[in-house]
């Protein structure tokens, strides 16, 4: 896994971005759109490319982000 990187995760959003309905897309960019209340300016979130990458980039702020850690890793939806 390690040998693929962030080269994966982008490819892989770039494969879910060709497969997204308008609306989910259009939702996406609302959300894109608040990138800068998140707070990680080192850490882009102003695509799905960006996003794909988000938790690997924010790992270097445990303090404030380790409770995200297991998000990287799941497999089911966070949100519901």
């Amino acid at each position: 896994a390690w040998g693929w990187g962030f080269f994966a995760h982008e490819t892989t959003a770039d494969i879910a971005l060709r497969n997204l309905t308008p609306a989910a897309r259009a939702r996406l960019e609302r959300l894109f759109a608040a990138e800068r209340l998140v707070g990680t300016p080192d850490c882009a979130l102003s695509s799905l490319r960006a996003a794909s990458t988000w938790p690997d980039c924010i790992r270097r702020e445990r303090w404030r982000w380790g409770h995200t850690a297991a998000w990287h890793y799941r497999t089911a939806p966070i949100c519901e």
